[in-house]
């Protein structure tokens, strides 16, 4: 087993109990007809689970390296953890009446570890090689900072209409990078 393997093992565990999470408390919310349903709470499910899928994928791109340092394992490491936070924040072990709510209630600890993880993820592609990171188009160096502003504004906004348009923006952009920038549909 190479460093990379072992080390992968511990990212797949902490990326797999994030999608666990997401898909058991879904399965929870469609058995559960008395909790309200909420479409933007939803939508950041959907969001995350992506984010999850594709950040293991793409952290295959470590798999080029050699010489691991533990400053790079714990990097990915706490790269992984943000994003089973993030699963996490989304749903409570607490009895909820409303989806709406919960979000709402929730959202600057979502949107602020949100933000977190757009600027590792930046901090995460230049790791990768200088050649891998000129390799990002122009949209994704744009939407770094726009995706960063919406989170800071998004922790502050209670603006339904906002979060509708950050929500479907956001998703659009994660299966518009990961599908079709990525190719990720294409055999390997």
């Amino acid at each position: 087993m190479s460093i990379f393997e072992y080390i992968m093992v511990l990212v797949s565990i902490i990326i797999g109990l994030g999608i666990t999470h997401i898909l058991k408390n879904i399965a929870f919310l469609i058995q559960h007809k008395d909790i309200k349903f909420y479409w933007i709470h939803t939508l950041w499910c959907i969001n995350i689970f992506f984010m999850l899928v594709f950040f293991w994928w793409w952290q295959y791109n470590y798999v080029i390296i050699d010489d691991w340092t533990f400053g790079l394992y714990l990097f990915i490491i706490f790269f992984a953890l943000i994003y089973y936070l993030l699963s996490a924040l989304l749903f409570s072990n607490r009895e909820i009446k409303s989806y709406k709510e919960h979000f709402y209630t929730n959202r600057k600890w979502f949107f602020y570890l949100l933000a977190l993880s757009i600027m590792i993820d930046y901090g995460d592609t230049a790791l990768k090689g200088f050649e891998y990171f000129l390799d990002r188009s122009i949209l994704y160096h744009f939407q770094v900072f726009i995706f960063t502003s919406m989170s800071i504004f998004g922790a502050k906004s209670k603006n339904e209409k906002y979060h509708a348009l950050f929500a479907v923006s956001n998703l659009s952009y994660q299966i518009f990078d990961g599908f079709l920038i990525f190719n990720l549909l294409k055999s390997v």
